[in-house]
C-alpha cells in the first residue's frame, strides 16, 4: 500500500468585498520589517513606518501589499504625490483595487474641487419623515437649527414642540415649553447663555429657554409697540441681539440680549415701500436681510433698521426662511426650491428643487456635516440634501490605528471625512459595520493524495461597540513652536505672554509641548495641564535666537510628537509673522499643510510683532483649520483653546472581540470597517499583528 502524500495547499478565497492585496512575504527579514512597519504606523510613528516598508521592498520591490502600506504612510506624512505613485505601483503589481481607487479619488477630488455650495446644485441624500407608520414624530416642521454634533433642533409647529434630532434622524429629546407649553412655535435663535429663543405664532410671544428647553421668560405680550402679532422667523447676531419678524404687524423688532424692546423697522418710508408679507430673516456682518413673500424680494438693512438695498425683486416664488452657510452664502427656502444667494453680487442660483409638486420648503440650514436640511412644512418631512460628489463618491474612511495589546479584544480608531476632507461628526454605533479575516482549513483526499485547503474570508466581527468619539473625549494636545529668529529677540516679553496665555486657555486635561525652531529643532519641555505655561515660557525665552533657524524642521518635529497622542491636537506657532521658506529642506509649504491636515492637526499662529502675518502663515492656518491672532488679542488667546475644543473631529474608536487565529503574533490579520449615513458610505481595509507570544 502506498503511503499518502501530504500536500499542503493554501488557497485564498477572500470575500468579494475584500479589496486588499494578499500577504505573500516569504523572507523572514521582510516579514519582520513588515510587522514592525505596521505596528509603527498604528502607533502614529509614520516616518519610522516609511523606513521599515522601504526596507521590506528592498527584499521584494514588487510586493503590492507593502507598496500599498508605504503609500498610506506617505499620505499621512503629507507627501500625497509620492503616495499616489506607490498606490499606482501597487495596482500595477497586484491588479485593480477598489481600496486604492478610493484613496486616489479622495486625493484627486480634494485637490480639484472647492468645498461648499457646489455650483452644480445639491441632490437628495435621504429624508426624515415626520410620520412613520402609526408613529407621529413631528408635524409641520417650520425651522431647523443645526448643532455641532451633526444633529439639529427641529421646531415642530404642528405638535407644539422643539425636538432634538441626532445625525440619523432619531428624536432624542422633546421640549414642550413647561406647564404652559409652546403655542404653535415657529422658529428659534440662539441666546447668549447657551439657550435659545422660540417664537410662538399662535401665542403672540417669544419665549426664552435654557439649553434643556425650560422656559425662563417671555416677551411680546405688552402694549403698543411691544405687542407682537403672529411672530415667525428669528435671528440673533454675535452680540446676542435678537431680531424677530412680527408677521401680523408687518415689521421687524430688535431686542437686547436680555429681551428688552429696542426698536422696530420695516414701515413704509420715502426710500422703502414697507413690508407686505415679511418672512425670513438673517443677520451677518452688521446687516439684516429680510425676505418678503408677497413682494418676492429680499431687503437689506443695517442693524439699526436703516434701509440699505434690495435684490431678487420678482425672481422669487415666495421666499420664507433664510440662514447663512459657512461660506457666506445666504440660503433661501423659496417654495419648492432652495436657493443660494451671494450677498455681495446679489447673484442667486438654484441649489435644489423638490420633486414634490406641492412642496412648501419653509427653512433650509447647513448642518455640521455639510448637508443642507430643508423643512417641508406641508409634507411634514425634512429633506437631507448633499453635494453630488459626496453622495456618489461616498465618504473617505481611514483606519488610522489598530490596538491589539489586549488581543482578542481589538480597538480601531477610524477617521471619517467627506470627499472634500471635511470631518463627518455625530455617527453612532449603528452607523458602523466591521468584518475581519477568518481562516479555516479542511482536508481534501483524492486517491492517495491528501490536500489541506485553507480558506480566508471576511466575516462580521463579534461584539462590535462604539466606545468613543473624539468630540466627546476631554483634553487636548498642543505643540507650541517658538520662532528663534534674531528679530524675535525684541519681543521676549510678548513671547512669554503668548506661551502663558495659550497654555492657560487650553483647559484640563491638557498636554503641552514646547518646540523651538532653531537650525536644529529641539523639544525643550513638556507640561501636563494648563498651569504649565510659566515653566514653558521660561524655557522658550532661555532658548535664545539662531540666525539659521528653520520652521519646516520644527513643524515636522511638533507634528511627529502629536501623532502619537490621542484627542484633539494643534500646533501653535509663536512668530514675528514669517516662516523663512528659503531655508526649507525637503517638504514644500503645501506638503507641510497637507501633513497637518491628513493627521487632523489644526494650526494657529500668534504674531508677537507689528508686522502682518505672511501669506505662508495664513496659508497653513487656512489649510489645516485654525487661525492667526495677535499676542494682545482683545478677546484673549484663550479663544484658541475654546476653538480647539469645539472643532469637529470625525474620529471614532470602535472595539470588537476577534475570532481570528493570531498565529503567535506572526499572522497578518485583516479587518474592514464601513460607515453608513443615509445614502452615503465609506470603507477601508487594514491589518494588524497580535502581540508576540
Amino acid at each position: 500500500m502506498k503511503h499518502a502524500t501530504a500536500l499542503v495547499a493554501f488557497v485564498l478565497a477572500a470575500a468579494a468585498a475584500s479589496a486588499q492585496f494578499p500577504y505573500g512575504l516569504s523572507d523572514p527579514s521582510a516579514q519582520e520589517n513588515f510587522r514592525l512597519g505596521v505596528q509603527a504606523y498604528h502607533r502614529g510613528r509614520t516616518p519610522e513606518s516609511i523606513l521599515l516598508f522601504e526596507r521590506v521592498l528592498s527584499f521584494n520591490p514588487r510586493d503590492p501589499l507593502s507598496l500599498f502600506w508605504l503609500g498610506r504612510a506617505y499620505f499621512k506624512n503629507g507627501l500625497e504625490s509620492t503616495a499616489l505613485d506607490r498606490w499606482e505601483a501597487a495596482a500595477r503589481e497586484g491588479g485593480r483595487s477598489l481600496l486604492i481607487e478610493s484613496f486616489q479619488e479622495f486625493v484627486s477630488s480634494r485637490r480639484a474641487v472647492e468645498p461648499g455650495m457646489g455650483r452644480g446644485g445639491y441632490v437628495s441624500a435621504g429624508e426624515i419623515p415626520g410620520l412613520q407608520g402609526r408613529e407621529t414624530r413631528f408635524l409641520r416642521p417650520s425651522w431647523i437649527h443645526p448643532l455641532r454634533d451633526g444633529g439639529f433642533l427641529l421646531v415642530s409647529h404642528g405638535t407644539g414642540e422643539i425636538l432634538r434630532v441626532d445625525v440619523n434622524g432619531v428624536v432624542r429629546a422633546r421640549f414642550r415649553g413647561g406647564v404652559g407649553g409652546f403655542d404653535r412655535p415657529f422658529s428659534l435663535a440662539p441666546a447668549p447663555d447657551g439657550g435659545f429663543w422660540v417664537s410662538e405664532f399662535q401665542g403672540d410671544r417669544i419665549s426664552r429657554c435654557d439649553k434643556d428647553g425650560n422656559v425662563l421668560s417671555r416677551i411680546g405680550g405688552g402694549k403698543g409697540r411691544e405687542r407682537l402679532t403672529g411672530p415667525q422667523y428669528l435671528a440673533s447676531d454675535p452680540g446676542g441681539f435678537l431680531f424677530a419678524v412680527d408677521f401680523g404687524n408687518g415689521r421687524v423688532v430688535k431686542y437686547s440680549p436680555s429681551g428688552e424692546f429696542l426698536l422696530e423697522f420695516g414701515r413704509s418710508s420715502p426710500v422703502f415701500p414697507g413690508f407686505r408679507s415679511p418672512t425670513g430673516i438673517a443677520v451677518r456682518d452688521g446687516k439684516v436681510y429680510v425676505a418678503d413673500a408677497f413682494r418676492k424680494a429680499i431687503y437689506v438693512f443695517d442693524d439699526s433698521g436703516n434701509y440699505l438695498d434690495s435684490f431678487a425683486e420678482g425672481s422669487l416664488l415666495g421666499p420664507e426662511g433664510m440662514t447663512f452657510a459657512g461660506n457666506g452664502e445666504l440660503l433661501v427656502a423659496d417654495r419648492r426650491r432652495v436657493l443660494a444667494a451671494d450677498t455681495t453680487t446679489y447673484e442667486i442660483r438654484e441649489l435644489y428643487r423638490s420633486p414634490r409638486p406641492a412642496a412648501r420648503l419653509v427653512s433650509a440650514s447647513l448642518d455640521a456635516n455639510g448637508n443642507v436640511l430643508a423643512a417641508d412644512f406641508d409634507a411634514s418631512s425634512v429633506d437631507v440634501l448633499s453635494d453630488p460628489a459626496v453622495v456618489y463618491g461616498g465618504y473617505f474612511l481611514e483606519i488610522e490605528r489598530i490596538r491589539a495589546d489586549s488581543f482578542p479584544v481589538v480597538e480601531a480608531e477610524v477617521y471619517v471625512r467627506d470627499r472634500f476632507g471635511n470631518p463627518v461628526v455625530g455617527l453612532d454605533q449603528g452607523n458602523f459595520y466591521a468584518s475581519e479575516q477568518i481562516s479555516a482549513e479542511r482536508s481534501v483526499k483524492e486517491g492517495e493524495t491528501e490536500a489541506r485547503i485553507r480558506t480566508e474570508t471576511l466575516a462580521p466581527v463579534q461584539e462590535l461597540e462604539l466606545v468613543g468619539r473624539l468630540s466627546d473625549t476631554p483634553g487636548v494636545s498642543v505643540a507650541l513652536v517658538v520662532e528663534r529668529s534674531p528679530g524675535i529677540d525684541a519681543y521676549r516679553s510678548e513671547v512669554r505672554q503668548a506661551v502663558e496665555s495659550v497654555a492657560s486657555g487650553l483647559g484640563d486635561p491638557a498636554e503641552v509641548f514646547l518646540v523651538t525652531a532653531g537650525r536644529v529643532p529641539a523639544l525643550q519641555g513638556t507640561a501636563s495641564g494648563s498651569s504649565g505655561g510659566p515653566v514653558l515660557a521660561r524655557q522658550a525665552i532661555s532658548a535664545g535666537v539662531d540666525p539659521l533657524w528653520r520652521f519646516d524642521a520644527a513643524l515636522r518635529l511638533a507634528v511627529s510628537t502629536l501623532t502619537e497622542r490621542l484627542g484633539r491636537s494643534a500646533v501653535v506657532y509663536i512668530t514675528t509673522g514669517t516662516l523663512n521658506e528659503a531655508r526649507f529642506e525637503g517638504p514644500t509649504l503645501s506638503e507641510l499643510g497637507t501633513y497637518l491636515r491628513n493627521n487632523g492637526i489644526r494650526f494657529y499662529a500668534v504674531v508677537v510683532g507689528d508686522a502682518p502675518a505672511s501669506e505662508a502663515v495664513r496659508y497653513l492656518a487656512g489649510t489645516a483649520g485654525g487661525g492667526v491672532y495677535r499676542v494682545w488679542e482683545p478677546a484673549g488667546l484663550g479663544r484658541i483653546g475654546r476653538d480647539l475644543q469645539d472643532a469637529a473631529s470625525g474620529r471614532y474608536r470602535i472595539r470588537f472581540t476577534s475570532a481570528a487565529d493570531p498565529g503567535f503574533g506572526r499572522s497578518y490579520l485583516r479587518i474592514a470597517v464601513e460607515a453608513y449615513l443615509f445614502r452615503k458610505s465609506g470603507r477601508d481595509e487594514s491589518g494588524y499583528f497580535a502581540p508576540l507570544r
